[in-house]
């Protein structure tokens, strides 16, 4: 049993049941934003997705702009728990770990058509309401700076000084940004796999990795830098023009 209120207890399958309820919410909030915008979503139509009744929905959030920041909040959470294991994983190398960041950040989870388009919708309007940006803010700066001390770690190891580990991390973090939005409106062109393959050219280029076990990983992912990047590109052409990568037409780089 769980304890709602000093008077009330709830059976462990009704607290599922509620906890349910509340996740097909967030889930169809996510759905609804994606579909319609931030101003023409409504709790009305939220609970109708979810297949929850709109007394529950107005109960479980009070009003609309709660249900807005929860969704906010739980795809920044679970975009935070994703890369923080990876940061975090000290049995790989800083190499293999920039890999994992690559895969997670352009997975078909993480980077959904669905979730993209909320995450731009919220972006929109974060000089009008504040409390949006104070959601991602924080652990966008740390995300920042985690990247930045990883690719540090690297150039060190490769004596790279293409450009500095702030400089790089800045781009990839611009790249995605880009690339992102590429997978949202033009889904066709710019796949998950293929977005993977323009920033993995990046990082090969810009970090001088010449790793024969990363090599062996990104030839298991048909990925290999060997393979897609192409001579006519200079590391330092790329690197000064990474932004614009995303741009280019997929025959211009496979």
């Amino acid at each position: 049993m769980r304890l709602v209120s000093k008077n009330k207890y709830i059976s462990s399958a009704e607290h599922v049941e509620l906890s349910t309820n509340h996740q097909k919410l967030i889930d169809a909030t996510i759905e609804t934003i994606a579909k319609r915008g931030l101003g023409e979503t409504t709790i009305s139509h939220v609970a109708k997705t979810a297949k929850v009744s709109q007394g529950y929905a107005n109960f479980r959030f009070k009003s609309k702009e709660n249900l807005l920041l929860s969704s906010l909040k739980f795809i920044s959470d679970e975009y935070k728990k994703s890369w923080s294991k990876i940061f975090e994983d000290q049995n790989i190398s800083p190499e293999i770990r920039v890999l994992k960041i690559i895969e997670n950040d352009f997975s078909s989870k993480i980077a959904s058509r669905n979730k993209i388009a909320v995450w731009i919708a919220f972006y929109s309007e974060v000089k009008f309401r504040p409390s949006y940006l104070s959601i991602c803010q924080h652990q966008d700066e740390i995300y920042s700076k985690q990247m930045e001390k990883l690719i540090q770690e690297i150039l060190d190891q490769n004596k790279a000084k293409v450009l500095s580990a702030n400089e790089i991390s800045e781009t990839y973090l611009s790249m995605v940004d880009g690339l992102w939005q590429r997978i949202l409106f033009d889904p066709k062109t710019y796949s998950h796999e293929f977005c993977k393959k323009l920033v993995h050219i990046y990082n090969v280029l810009s970090l001088k990795i010449r790793n024969k076990s990363l090599t062996s990983k990104l030839n298991a992912l048909n990925l290999s830098s060997a393979i897609i990047v192409p001579s006519s590109i200079s590391a330092v052409t790329l690197c000064n023009t990474a932004p614009a990568v995303s741009y280019l037409p997929s025959k211009a780089l496979i």
